[in-house]
């Protein structure tokens, strides 16, 4: 669960790092089934479609030196995905230029049931 709460913290981060003062950021949860989904949306800057496929990988610092390279090198998203996945969820970004993020995170639901053997 801490680990957890740190990807949803630098998630949160980001969208107020990325969103002007005076504009919005919701995160609404919902239960799916056995999932839980979360979703952290902005009305930032939005991400550059071209920059979108390339958000969770780490790119060689060569090519770092472009203007819209600034979400690239977010090594905590690459992290945050990896952690995501160590849980057994996903992680997706949808974006706009101009009209914000949404970042959803859908993790599934442990129900402690108890101890195993009484």
């Amino acid at each position: 669960a801490k680990y957890i709460e740190s990807v949803l913290m630098h998630l949160l981060g980001n969208a107020i790092k990325y969103t002007p003062s005076g504009r919005k950021i919701s995160i609404l949860a919902s239960e799916e089934n056995e999932d839980i989904h979360i979703v952290i949306k902005d009305t930032g800057k939005g991400i550059p479609t071209e920059m979108l496929t390339h958000i969770f990988s780490e790119i060689p610092e060569e090519e770092t030196e472009c203007d819209i390279c600034y979400c690239s090198q977010d090594y905590g998203l690459i992290i945050c995905k990896k952690i995501i996945e160590a849980h057994r969820g996903t992680i997706w970004i949808n974006s706009e230029v101009d009209q914000g993020t949404e970042i959803h995170v859908k993790l599934p639901v442990f129900v402690d049931k108890g101890p195993i053997c009484k």
